[in-house]
């Protein structure tokens, strides 16, 4: 990811029941078939090679798990995003993302006629897929 965390805001948020593990997009460092779901939230438009991110993402799943993904999806293609420097994706290249992943949808989630600060469309989406790894 492009933006680091600091070592003293790590120390501000660390629970006594809390691990942190600092990864990137490409190795999270976590354990193989360890999670029955990983939760993506509002990061997909900020990672840079999908495809690897997601096959990370499916190493350290258990069998059948499932991905949970939540962003904001536009029609037509915006500006940048001021945190990350990477434009949202439109809906279709999230639909086309998922298909060419292979994913199965389980649930899908979208709140529709949602303007931006800059009054432009946008559709929060929450989508359940399942990774068979069989």
């Amino acid at each position: 990811m492009k933006q680091k965390i600091s070592e003293l805001e790590l120390n501000n948020i660390n629970p006594k029941n809390l691990k942190i593990q600092i990864g990137d997009e490409d190795s999270t460092w976590l354990p193989s078939n360890y999670f029955d779901v990983v939760f993506v939230f509002n990061l997909l438009h900020e990672i840079d090679n999908k495809p690897n991110f997601i096959q990370e993402l499916e190493r350290i799943l258990k069998p059948n798990g499932s991905i949970i993904i939540a962003d904001s999806f536009y029609k037509i293609k915006p500006a940048k995003h001021h945190g990350c420097q990477n434009p949202f994706l439109t809906e279709i290249e999230f639909d086309e993302f998922l298909k060419t992943q292979n994913f199965q949808i389980e649930k899908d989630w979208k709140r529709l006629n949602i303007k931006d600060g800059k009054g432009r469309n946008y559709m929060p989406r929450i989508v359940q897929v399942s990774v068979n790894k069989n």
